[in-house]
């Protein structure tokens, strides 16, 4: 670090041993003419760090430039240096786009006090706002400069930094709407007062530096000032600009230069040729990625693309929608989507691929900055017709427009019938006709609705009359959204839970769309539509059919979607579709009729089927398995490894399985009712479907289980009783809640050891749960299923229990008690079979589980009892045996870890308890030593003093009051515990001991775990 090296970087030969303004006006200047403006570092694969000595070496020592936090840190350097009192501030940058100044501090300046006056230096803004020398601080002063004329401004707390500058002259007219900004007069930055460091900065660089929405990750900058104007080299495009302030203009020289060779950007921004030349090696490739060119090519425009008008605007829009797919066909491929530009360019651009709204507006408005239009992203709503409002995130990318100072709305990826094709103006009320139906904005104040009137729909396949995926809506709304400003980033949370939940749209459904000249095509799920618009005759014919199979060229025919990537595809989706397989389901419950319409009859049958097939249990919990939400995990259980599940798992899935036929419903959250606390409890903690069949409401639910189980589903009449075999159920209503309960009959204990059992429920009239009309997604049960098989306070943890439903009755097998159950409504009584199972004969079924021998035991027999009462499960657990055995060292090698890291956690828990003890301990000690000693030389001076033995007991006490006062102190630390708290350690490490024992461990009077050798057991 040599300021005379800094010096020969910059030219400069005076003295520098005066800190004054006209030294620091040479050296500020002599810096922006010398040292360029940059990013290109971030484009080349660089770390940027706020490191002096590495920003030295850069920018110094290396030739190179850097960007206003590198620069002005080395400023400051140099203004330390040279014995300038200075303040390093941090400033706001501000966003023309989005009309406001950023959120964080993200550049730095440096604020230096000569002669009482304050000055702002900044040596780094770069481009047509770079200021040439430092600013005296002064609010409304004009100060005049080559660049134009700046001035401060001030609020109070904060400055504000404002450029007038001049008109600019435009010699290529092919640039007149290109990276120019038009507005005179341009606020740059405001600051307050207010000391800052580096560290204050880094994470705005960490942001800069990586983020996409950050201006210097999209392109690629490099500016210096010279002494007629400046330099700038943006992208690929290269601006010569010279200052005219007589003329009051500045001439703009401009050209593309499709790759530049080392010696260019040496002789205009001071670059060392070396890393110069590793910088264009890479930035031609760069620049291969992200080519406006290819995109045109990509959609099939051929015209001149020079204004940024609205005829152009219209024009691309529609050549998108009708070239680019709407589709999500990433998500069930396990590819994962982001929202990185250049990922998604090539994706779309180059592999011609599809994608969904964020990725094909997003990649829309890259084209519109390209093109020099004036836009705005923001985030829209979508509405949700399951739940009748909005969702509450913003879902959708759209992009707003300003042409000729009226807005537009640009959505290239809404996708099938909603799907607009060109923009739409902004007006609200306003009705804009096109090929797809009748598009209408609203307006209330601050937020704008997107609806659609359409057409009535003619299916031309009987067979999809009833299909849940025909929209027989005429009015549609799709969307709202606020004119805020969103970036990128903004939608990286939403993007997320789009592609992992399973309430997700896309998580449920593989969706492509393309609009044609005609229409659009879509393929959802398997399901394969051809639409024409008959505008003429106000309807929309719907060619409809089921594609059990696609081969290869369908996609690339239908959808203009490349071969290779397809081939990949359906080998993927074809093995999904055989995962998640309603005629596996089918199959499992026992279902053999027509399943075509989405009627209450086949909903009752259904219901009653899986009730008497798919058990109630909840044996996952005691076999150490752990229960999810993941419905392909909960299909693999029940459906094809013959296994039952808890009210979550089999409502879920039954949910899936309405979705599939048609119904239209509604998963709810329910409050069971705790007979123990006489109350609801407080959390839902079961899972229910309200399904809606010809506008009539009904609950289905095939998982309360053992004898509260519904065979049908309930019409949602409040009050009105609903005789099934298991009693009389009935539903309650209090304004917004409903409340279901059951009226049984009388239970007939046959085995009287059983009488007082607490498992006989004799109350008749039982309560089950209630429930508000609330949509719930699978979500929302997520923290109750790992409460309900995690608490000590669960019922699921305190007993295993496993139930079926009978054609008579149910079984069920509650821990140990195993309970036949024969419902006898002509006698208005219930038949209880039940006996204590014991453990008897349970290796033969060779059951392997990562569990204590206890619960494995306890697991053994509870599981061959499942197998030996609910036939109708057929678990052929003898068949499992191999897969059990190839996971039990999988298993354990995991479960050892877990073991490890808590056993890691404990010691180092106890370690840290002991060790808090020990200064509280030596200072006990130390009391009680002091204490001794006191006592023991009060002691000695008592029993030596001749009138000991002439005077009284108490006498002699008060003739040696040290002696006495040490006593009784000594006496009062005892019966304080003064004997326990100097071997405290030693008190804590001994119980540890003790219940280690117990486990085979041990541990030392430092808290460290001591394990002894496994015992040999026969």
């Amino acid at each position: 670090m040599d300021l005379k090296e800094y010096f020969k970087r910059i030219g400069f030969t005076g003295l520098y041993n005066n800190a004054d303004l006209p030294t620091l006006c040479t050296i500020h200047k002599l810096h922006v003419m010398t040292v360029p403006f940059e990013n290109f570092s971030i484009h080349c694969g660089e770390r940027n760090t706020m490191d002096l000595k590495v920003i030295y070496k850069k920018i110094v020592l290396d030739h190179r430039g850097g960007w206003c936090l590198e620069n002005n840190l080395l400023f400051s350097w140099v203004l330390r240096e040279m014995g300038y009192k200075f303040t390093m501030l941090g400033t706001k940058n501000f966003n023309p786009f989005k009309n406001e100044f950023s959120l964080m501090d993200s550049h730095l300046i440096n604020l230096v006090e000569i002669d009482s006056k304050t000055y702002i230096a900044d040596v780094s803004f770069g481009l047509s706002c770079q200021i040439w020398e430092p600013l005296e601080l002064i609010a409304g002063k004009d100060q005049p400069q080559p660049p134009g004329v700046f001035r401060l401004l001030n609020d109070g707390e904060r400055w504000t930094l404002q450029k007038t500058g001049r008109k600019p002259l435009i010699q290529n007219k092919a640039f007149i709407n290109s990276l120019l900004n038009k507005p005179l007069t341009k606020t740059m930055f405001s600051f307050c007062l207010m000391a800052s460091n580096v560290d204050h900065f880094l994470e705005a660089s960490e942001y800069l530096q990586t983020s996409p929405e950050s201006l210097l990750t999209k392109k690629s900058i490099c500016s210096l000032q010279t002494p007629t104007g400046f330099r700038a080299l943006i992208g690929y495009i290269y601006s010569e600009i010279t200052f005219n302030p007589q003329e009051d203009v500045d001439l703009y020289d401009m050209r593309n230069i499709p790759d530049i060779t080392p010696p260019c950007t040496h002789s205009f921004c001071q670059l060392s040729t070396p890393w110069q030349a590793r910088l264009f090696s890479l930035t031609s490739a760069q620049k291969s990625i992200m080519d406006l060119k290819e995109y045109f090519k990509r959609i099939g425009f051929t015209g001149l693309y020079d204004k940024a008008d609205l005829p152009t605007l219209c024009t691309i829009h529609k050549l998108h929608v009708m070239t680019v797919p709407f589709e999500n066909l990433s998500i069930h491929c396990g590819e994962k989507i982001t929202m990185d530009l250049k990922v998604i360019y090539k994706k779309i651009v180059l592999d011609h691929r599809g994608g969904w709204c964020c990725e094909n507006n997003l990649l829309f408005s890259w084209v519109l900055r390209e093109m020099g239009y004036k836009f705005t992203t923001l985030g829209a709503r979508v509405f949700n017709m399951l739940k009748n409002d909005f969702n509450p995130m913003n879902s959708h990318l759209i992009n707003m427009v300003e042409i000729d100072g009226k807005p537009y709305i640009a959505d290239v990826s809404y996708g099938v019938s909603c799907q607009i094709w060109q923009p739409l103006e902004m007006i609200a009320g306003k009705d804009q006709a096109q090929p797809p139906g009748v598009f209408r904005l609203l307006n209330d104040g601050e937020r704008w609705t997107l609806q659609k009137t359409g057409r009535k729909p003619l299916i031309q396949n009987e067979a999809f009359v009833t299909c849940s995926l025909v929209d027989k809506r005429q009015m549609k709304t799709m969307y709202s959204f606020l004119l805020i400003p969103r970036g990128a980033d903004h939608f990286l949370n939403t993007i997320e839970y789009l592609q992992t939940s399973c309430e997700s749209l896309f998580t449920q459904k593989s969706i492509c769309s393309l609009q044609t000249a005609t229409g659009f095509r879509a393929l959802i799920g398997w399901t394969y539509s051809e639409v024409t618009f008959k505008p003429q005759d106000d309807t929309d014919i719907l060619d409809m059919r089921d594609i059990p199979d696609t081969s290869h060229s369908t996609l690339h025919s239908l959808f203009l979607l490349s071969t290779p990537w397809q081939a990949r595809l359906f080998s993927l989706t074809s093995a999904q579709k055989s995962i998640m397989d309603l005629k596996e389901y089918f199959k499992r419950i026992g279902f053999t009729g027509l399943h075509d319409k989405a009627d209450l009859p086949t909903l009752c049958t259904i219901h009653k089927l899986h009730v008497m097939s798919i058990p109630f249990e909840n044996l996952s919990i005691h076999c150490g398995e752990k229960i999810t939400m993941d419905l392909k995990v909960i299909y693999k259980k029940i459906v094809l490894d013959h296994r039952g599940g808890w009210c979550c798992e089999n409502n879920l899935l039954f949910s899936w399985v309405l979705r599939e036929m048609g119904y239209k419903f509604t998963t709810l959250g329910a409050r069971v009712f705790n007979m123990l606390k006489n109350d609801f409890n407080p959390i839902t903690s079961h899972l229910i479907n309200m399904v809606e069949i010809d506008g009539k409401p009904y609950i289905a639910d095939v998982s309360f289980g053992v004898s509260c189980q519904i065979w049908q589903p309930l019409e949602m009449i409040a009050g009105k009783d609903q005789a099934q075999p298991p009693g009389v159920f009935r539903l309650l209503n209090d304004g917004e809640r409903w409340i279901l309960e059951k009226t049984g009959r009388k239970p007939l204990i046959q085995n009287e050891a059983f009488v007082t059992c607490s498992l006989v429920d004799k109350r008749q009239m039982k309560t089950m749960y209630s429930f508000l009309l609330i949509p719930r997604g699978a979500d929302h049960f997520l923290n109750t299923i790992e409460y309900l098989q995690t608490s000590c306070e669960s019922l699921f943890t305190q007993k295993s229990i496993c139930s079926l439903q009978t054609a008579t009755g149910f079984r069920a097998l509650i821990g140990w008690t195993y309970s036949e159950v024969t419902f006898k409504p002509q006698d208005d009584t219930d038949i209880l079979d039940m006996r204590d199972i014991p453990d008897r004969n349970t290796e033969r079924f060779e059951i392997r589980l990562l569990v204590s021998p206890a619960v494995l035991k306890r697991t053994r027999s509870s599981l061959k009892c499942y197998v030996t009462a609910f036939r109708p499960m057929r678990i052929e657990l003898s068949l499992q045996r191999c897969e059990w055995r190839r996971g039990l060292h999988r298993r354990r090698a995991m479960n050892s870890l877990e073991q490890a890291e808590d056993l890691k956690a404990f010691e180092r828990r106890l370690t840290e308890y002991v060790s808090c003890l020990q200064p509280a301990t030596g200072r006990w000690r130390m009391i009680l030593i002091v204490v001794s000693v006191c006592t023991a030389t009060g002691a000695w001076n008592w029993l030596i003093d001749p009138d000991t033995q002439k005077v009284s007991f108490f006498s002699s006490l008060w003739n040696h009051p040290f002696f006495t006062i040490s006593c009784v102190t000594l006496i009062g630390l005892f019966f304080a515990g003064i004997h326990k708290r100097v071997v405290a350690p030693s008190i804590i490490a001994a119980r540890c001991r003790t219940v280690l024992a117990e486990y085979n461990m041990s541990c030392d009077d430092t808290g460290k775990l001591i394990l002894k050798p496994r015992p040999h057991i026969q």
